[in-house]
């Protein structure tokens, strides 16, 4: 029939057992260093209930597909994403310029949540002091 309409229809929801639409989508989520993870979550009403929903820690930036152009831009608004769309979690990185007798301006970098003994050991390590 063509005016039934299937549970396909519905790309940005999906259908529960007493045939209600929930508004759902479900995501993947790729994150540094870790295998991809597939995310249901409720239709977030704004980029702050998206990070919370996933997960993301402040000053991590999410980024998506461009959907014209072969690259990843940054998620500034919950309208550029929809269900099945594949967010990566972009971690900053942190870094210091370290001098010592046999260095001389070495770059050392850490990501955002190391701990000050993570960091010392390596400033430490590139001073070539450990």
């Amino acid at each position: 029939d063509l005016f039934r309409a299937s549970p396909e229809s519905f790309p940005l929801s999906s259908l529960d057992m007493s045939g209600d639409i929930r508004e759902t989508w479900q995501l993947t989520l790729l994150l540094p260093n870790q295998e991809a993870q597939k995310k249901r979550l409720r239709v977030p009403s704004s980029l702050d209930a998206l990070y919370s929903s996933l997960q993301v820690e402040p000053g991590h930036v999410l980024l998506t597909n461009h959907p014209r152009h072969d690259m990843m831009f940054a998620v500034e608004s919950v309208e550029q994403i929809s269900d099945g769309s594949t967010l990566q979690v972009h971690v900053p990185k942190k870094r210091v310029f370290i001098s010592a007798p046999n260095v001389k301006n070495k770059a050392v970098v850490w990501y955002a949540g190391a701990t000050a003994s993570q960091i010392e050991r390596s400033i430490a390590k590139a001073a070539g002091l450990g």
